[in-house]
């Protein structure tokens, strides 16, 4: 599962984009389709030991991602006490890279 394209596109992104957006502006992918390619992008993050660039991707019902970010946050062994905060955190981590 190739991450490339949607990591160009998120890095492109100056704010946060809902799932649909992102699915739409990825060609009309499903949105199962995204989250296993957001979970993809995760698990290659963590390895590298980065932010999650899947954090640019939040709920219609915002301002922040769905559960499934967070539990897949957890399950690669990072601490997420407060989700507002740990999204918050991830986002002024990513706008800190080159």
């Amino acid at each position: 599962m190739d991450t490339a394209p949607l990591r160009s596109y998120l890095a492109g992104c100056s704010t946060p984009v809902t799932y649909a957006k992102a699915a739409r502006d990825l060609g009309g992918i499903r949105i199962n389709e995204l989250t296993q390619l957001l979970e993809r992008a995760m698990e290659e993050d963590a390895h590298l030991g980065l932010p999650f660039i899947a954090a640019r991707v939040i709920s219609r019902a915002g301002p922040i991602p769905a559960r499934g970010f967070f539990d897949k946050a957890r399950a690669l062994g990072r601490h997420v006490d407060a989700p507002e905060t740990f999204h918050a955190a991830e986002l002024a981590a990513l706008s800190r890279l080159p």
